[in-house]
């Protein structure tokens, strides 16, 4: 995780009250006793009066000038994976020297942050900040979907110290999360199906290492093994040069997504692409080259943690659609093919074929699907949960 510096704190947009069902009924009734105050001239209902309005203003009075000193800063991990929990940092400093905060309760804002329910509800309370203190809130949290998450604006608010009003403090910082797609325990040796076994050396690379073929020579040095020294071509120069071998190139794999896949339902697609992502982690951790192709995206098979990386990254920002254009790689007779589509279909000889609609013969016998996620909440229910006080919060906060 890069954590950011003091400099990188967010700014603040704007600082406001909120209306909610709690307050207005409040509201209400203070006016009615004001209203039966005056006239009955009760003098107990003169002084329930005043006990109202005055916590009114204590209220707005003891809690506003503390968020004025809140300063905040967001820290996210570049990369998440559905299904899996990751954990974002909140930073809160008081800048106030008399004013300490209390109940701060920190929110994404759902209408710019993640529209989609990526992340879902990203929601944390921090129970104190006290004057020219630093207090770190760390939400854990499960991504529901893969994708490029945006995260923009959040908010600071407090309803301390009795609940009546509540008052808040946008604030902006832009981060970006890469949710990789979730990947599936598969069953054992389902790589060995290809024909002929697939081979993990397949050809040389143009680079000096330890396989079998030929890269060049070079002068001796001591150390040097004696079966590796040229002799002949030792004698034609005149000194002692050895034989330096190439580096073995890695077999080359190919995932190719099917157009087919644009038919199936949504749930559907992202168990293809959580198919595929497996694949590519298990090809990786046997060492070979993974590449994948389709839909319009391409990715050449090399070998490497960071190029498997590369791959779930694509994955991740994969959109499967039918009006994508088609991409024709260059794939070598002896690469391998690993064919995902929707129903079984003609592939090329030797390769793979892993059919969605059986999807549960590759799984691991303790592996099983995941359940479709929830809906996320309608702009007005959002709303209405928020007017009434019943925003969802998770998360814990640490000193």
């Amino acid at each position: 995780m890069r954590l950011a510096s003091n400099d990188d704190a967010a700014a603040i947009i704007r600082r406001r009250y909120h209306a909610s069902a709690g307050s207005l009924l409040y509201v209400l009734t203070t006016v009615f006793l004001a209203i039966g105050a005056i006239n009955s001239q009760n003098n107990l209902l003169f002084f329930a009066f005043g006990i109202a309005a005055g916590a009114m203003v204590v209220s707005g009075f003891v809690s506003g000038p503390a968020l004025m000193g809140v300063r905040a800063r967001r820290d996210i991990p570049a990369h998440g994976d559905v299904g899996r929990e990751i954990r974002i940092r909140y930073t809160i400093r008081n800048r106030s020297r008399f004013w300490p905060a209390f109940g701060l309760t920190i929110a994404e804002r759902s209408d710019g942050a993640t529209p989609d329910g990526s992340l879902g509800s990203v929601a944390s309370c921090v129970q104190h900040v006290g004057a020219r203190e630093e207090v770190r809130a760390t939400i854990a949290i499960v991504p529901r979907h893969r994708g490029l998450v945006t995260l923009e604006r959040f908010s600071i608010s407090t309803t301390f110290p009795l609940g009546l009003t509540r008052k808040s403090v946008e604030l902006s910082q832009r981060a970006t999360l890469i949710v990789r797609p979730r990947t599936l325990r598969l069953r054992s040796g389902i790589l060995d199906r290809l024909d002929g076994g697939l081979a993990r050396l397949s050809s040389a690379r143009n680079i000096a290492g330890h396989g079998e073929e030929i890269f060049g020579i070079r002068a001796y040095t001591p150390g040097d093994s004696m079966r590796s020294i040229a002799w002949r071509a030792s004698a034609r120069v005149g000194s002692l040069v050895v034989r330096q071998n190439s580096l073995p190139a890695p077999a080359r794999i190919w995932i190719d997504l099917r157009p087919s896949l644009s038919g199936l339902t949504p749930h559907e697609q992202e168990i293809a692409v959580s198919v595929a992502a497996s694949i590519s982690k298990l090809a990786d951790s046997k060492g070979y080259a993974v590449g994948v192709v389709g839909f319009g995206s391409l990715v050449l098979p090399k070998p490497g943690k960071r190029h498997i990386e590369t791959v779930l990254d694509l994955l991740a920002r994969l959109r499967i659609s039918a009006d994508s254009h088609a991409v024709a790689p260059s794939i070598r007779s002896r690469d391998a093919v690993v064919v995902i589509a929707a129903e079984r279909e003609p592939v090329p000889s030797g390769a793979l074929l892993l059919a969605i609609s059986e999807v549960n013969s590759i799984l691991a016998p303790d592996e099983s699907l995941p359940e479709p996620p929830p809906l996320p909440p309608s702009r007005l229910r959002r709303a209405l949960a928020g007017f009434l006080g019943l925003s969802e919060s998770s998360g814990r906060a640490t000193t």
